[in-house]
């Protein structure tokens, strides 16, 4: 697993590895060229979510606890910090592609109110009718077959 700043200059580094890669790929395929310095390719974050910076990731815990942490928690091993960790106590995900909406959901969370409010009120009914959520949690478990 990355620690906090690993993740996110990583996952900067792939969106812009493979945005040379489409401009290389239709340079080669449409026999077309662009001049050096034509084009500028930059990393940009969703207009309506806040990216948690590197340093806000690691002091807030968001993937891997501090050491300070472990020791109060009396962790010692790898596999311990990282369930001490934000990401660790929230991750109850079945499939990869739960744990990747919920680690871009810690590193990018929303800032519209609306959208807020939406997922809270699903919580919420969630929380309020566990039949439903056990039937909802036992439809996604085939998906992570």
């Amino acid at each position: 697993m990355f620690l906090g700043t690993d993740f996110f200059f990583l996952k900067k580094k792939k969106s812009l590895a493979a945005a040379n890669a489409l401009i290389k790929y239709t340079e080669h395929i449409q026999n077309v060229y662009f001049a050096p310095r034509s084009l500028r390719v930059e990393f940009q974050a969703s207009a309506d979510s806040v990216l948690v910076d590197a340093d806000t990731a690691r002091n807030v815990e968001l993937l891997t606890p501090s050491l300070a942490s472990n020791r109060r928690r009396g962790s010692t091993g790898a596999a311990g910090g990282a369930k001490s960790s934000l990401m660790g106590v929230l991750n109850h995900c079945h499939t990869p592609g739960g744990v990747r909406h919920l680690r871009a959901g810690l590193f990018q969370p929303p800032t519209r109110r609306d959208v807020i409010e939406l997922r809270l009120d699903a919580v919420e009914e969630l929380i309020a009718k566990p039949g439903i959520f056990h039937a909802l949690q036992s439809l996604v478990r085939v998906f992570s077959i």
